[in-house]
């Protein structure tokens, strides 16, 4: 999974936990908000209602002295008896949609004040009608002694033991929604704590750690040290750039050793080329004299030694030769060459050379080999450089085959020989110039080989295995458009 993903992922979970806790917290803060009204609206009836069992005591407390009663005393009454009306209209009016117990203790108070009010009012007309001393005022004053008073006293401990136990509901429900806003904050808290944590550790594991090992790697090549592994084992955004610092790394390693390989062959190329040029003065003069040692002194002993002398002068002046020819840069001369003819011809020339070692070599070649354009002198070179080397790679009664085939727009030219094959360390270095494991050998067939090979725009292959054999594979392409003229 990709990096921005993985952080996409992270925030969304984040998201999700802020969102969740603060939609549960705004819940339970609106449960809480309502308890609260709830129960300050309860105490302020339960205020009510005590004033009104106030009231009401007050006025039941004044009833013995109906008889002295004045008017200031009837109206200071009356009033206190409407102001209970009024409270208890008002506490029905301000709550329509309580509870039916409420309602019913609202309706069991007010009828008996309601007729507590009637009976003092006709208390007060037997008074007003018949006197002080009238029999009628005992009536009232015993109905609301032996009645109305228990009835209302009845009525008023059931309001109030409703109400407060109502209270005491709503204060439960505000203490248990307290608690629901501390856990919630707590628990968001916590899972908050737990989230950074895996956040930091993710972040270290997907990022921090990453870039740390690439600011390591890169700090490695700039100090020249190439071809490190990046222990980067992701696929996302940071294990794919690992790969390319690593693929860089590698590129780099190998242009340096390139350019180095070439620094130190031209060093040496303009080294030998002066030795060659020094050497090659006194070894024709060696060849001079004897050659015309062996005109003046006709004797079997002295004409044997100086033949091997002459030997010896030509070989090591071949060797001179190929080594010049190795150092020199490729240009090509690309002409119109029938492989079909010539490639029998290269196999021809070195049948001597296999007779000897009694190596037997053999040559099949497609029917349909087209006529090509390359520089065929060169080409000739690098297939006798691998017929050589397979020749002398068999022991006797060894075989070297040389097949040509054409696929598309290319030539494939192969030896294959049964001879010794190489090791993973000869075929590491087999195309190192001077890398050779012949003891008369340069070490510079196969490398030229290589470049005549690049020249021509085709390149060559090698499968090898140690007391089996060897396979070299030329690829050329036919068209000269297809490569530079000259390397």
């Amino acid at each position: 999974m990709l990096i921005r993903d993985r952080l996409r992922l992270l925030f969304i979970a984040l998201l999700s936990v802020f969102f969740g806790a603060g939609a549960l917290a705004l819940i339970v803060i609106h449960d809480l908000d309502n308890a609260i009204q709830e129960g300050s609206s309860g105490r302020s009836r339960l205020i009510e209602v005590g004033k009104v069992r106030d009231l009401l005591l007050e006025a039941s407390s004044e009833i013995e002295d109906l008889q002295s009663w004045g008017n200031k005393e009837r109206k200071v009454f009356l009033d206190r008896l409407q102001e209970c009306r009024s409270i208890l209209s008002r506490m029905q009016d301000e709550n329509p949609e309580e509870d039916q117990l409420f309602q019913a203790a609202m309706k069991r108070l007010s009828r008996p004040v309601t007729d507590f009010s009637r009976a003092v009012t006709r208390a007060l007309r037997y008074l007003d009608e018949e006197g002080a001393q009238s029999k009628n005022l005992d009536l009232p004053k015993r109905w609301l002694k032996t009645r109305l008073i228990p009835d209302i006293t009845e009525a008023m401990q059931t309001l109030e033991q409703l109400l407060q136990g109502r209270s005491n509901e709503l204060e439960i429900a505000s203490q248990l929604n307290s608690s629901r806003v501390k856990l919630i904050f707590q628990t968001t808290s916590i899972s908050l704590i737990l989230f950074g944590f895996v956040f930091y550790v993710l972040i270290g594991r997907w990022i921090v750690n990453p870039l740390e090992l690439l600011s390591k790697a890169t700090r490695e090549i700039s100090n020249g040290r190439y071809g490190e592994i990046i222990p980067i084992s992701s696929q996302g955004e940071l294990g794919q750039l690992a790969r390319d610092v690593e693929s860089m790394s590698k590129e780099i390693a190998t242009s340096q050793e390139k350019l180095v390989d070439k620094e130190r062959l031209a060093a040496v190329g303009e080294m030998t080329a002066t030795i060659a040029h020094n050497l090659r003065n006194p070894l024709g003069s060696i060849r001079a004299l004897a050659q015309n040692k062996m005109r003046s002194d006709p004797e079997p002993d002295a004409s044997g030694s100086l033949k091997q002398i002459l030997q010896t002068v030509d070989r090591a002046d071949r060797w001179l030769k190929d080594l010049l020819k190795g150092l020199k840069p490729i240009r090509l001369t690309v002409e119109t060459v029938n492989l079909t003819d010539r490639l029998p011809q290269v196999c021809e020339a070195v049948l001597g050379y296999a007779e000897k070692r009694q190596v037997k070599v053999t040559w099949q070649l497609d029917q349909n080999l087209p006529v090509v354009q390359m520089d065929g002198r060169k080409v000739e070179q690098s297939i006798l450089v691998l017929l050589n080397n397979a020749i002398e790679s068999c022991d006797p009664g060894g075989a070297v085959s040389l097949s040509g085939q054409y696929d598309r727009d290319r030539i494939h030219i192969t030896v294959v020989d049964n001879g010794h094959g190489m090791t993973q360390e000869t075929l590491a270095n087999l195309f190192k110039p001077y890398f050779t494991t012949k003891k008369s050998g340069l070490g510079l067939g196969l490398s030229l080989t290589q470049r005549i090979m690049a020249s021509h725009g085709g390149q060559i292959n090698v499968e090898s295995e140690a007391g089996v054999g060897s396979s070299f594979a030329l690829v050329i392409p036919i068209n000269s458009k297809m490569f530079p003229k000259e390397e």
